[in-house]
C-alpha cells in the first residue's frame, strides 16, 4: 500500500453515504448509514459472527443429544431422527433400511 494510513483517530467514511452507487444499493437492506448509528466497541462483525456460529453449533449438539447417550442403538424410529445426510444420494427413499 501507498500514501499515508489512517490512524485510529482518523474519522470512518460510510461507504453508503461517500458512494452514491452503493448508497443506491443499500436502500435494499435498509438504506444508508443514519445519523444516530454507531459501532460497538466490541461487537465486530467478526465477533458477531462466532457467536452465531457458536450458537448454531450449540443448538445442532442440543438437537442430536439423544442419538449421543444412546449411540443410535433404540431402533429405527432413533436411527431416522439421528441420521444426517450431509448430501443427497442417488439411493431411493425406499431402499433405506426400515
Amino acid at each position: 500500500m501507498t500514501g499515508p494510513q489512517p490512524g485510529p483517530d482518523a474519522p470512518s467514511v460510510a461507504p453508503t453515504l461517500d458512494d452514491p452507487l452503493v448508497g443506491a444499493v443499500s436502500e435494499a437492506v435498509g438504506g444508508p448509514l443514519g445519523s444516530r448509528a454507531g459501532r460497538h466497541p466490541w461487537w465486530t462483525p467478526a465477533r458477531v459472527v462466532l457467536l452465531l456460529t457458536a450458537l448454531t453449533f450449540a443448538l445442532g449438539m442440543l438437537q442430536k443429544a439423544p442419538c449421543y447417550q444412546t449411540s443410535w442403538q433404540d431402533g429405527d424410529l432413533r436411527y431416522r431422527t439421528c441420521a444426517t445426510p450431509i448430501c443427497p444420494t442417488s439411493t431411493p427413499v425406499a431402499a433405506w433400511p426400515s
